[in-house]
């Protein structure tokens, strides 16, 4: 990974590592609880405001098979997601 940060998950607060893309647009995290998921950062700024959500996101992107990974982002006043291959994601910058 290049550039790797270290700071809290924005969906279970444990430390993790992450790296930006897209122009710093998109983080991609590495949580060793919530496995492998990308956020935009307008949700990751908006997220821990909301009961319940960052948990439910937490769990799903945990469940999901190796080869997945969540996206989480925000648009229209509304959480959205998606579940991507990872391959697609492989270079995020």
């Amino acid at each position: 990974m290049d550039d790797v940060h270290v700071e809290n998950c924005p969906l279970c607060n444990r430390l993790a590592d992450y790296e930006n893309g897209d122009g710093h647009k998109r983080q991609r995290f590495y949580c060793e609880y919530c496995k492998n998921f990308i956020i935009a950062s307008i949700a990751k700024r908006k997220v821990p405001s909301e009961i319940n959500l960052p948990e439910k996101f937490s769990k799903l992107s945990a469940s999901l098979n190796e080869d997945k990974l969540l996206h989480i982002f925000y648009e229209k006043d509304k959480f959205k997601f998606c579940i991507e291959n990872k391959g697609f994601w492989q270079k995020l910058a």
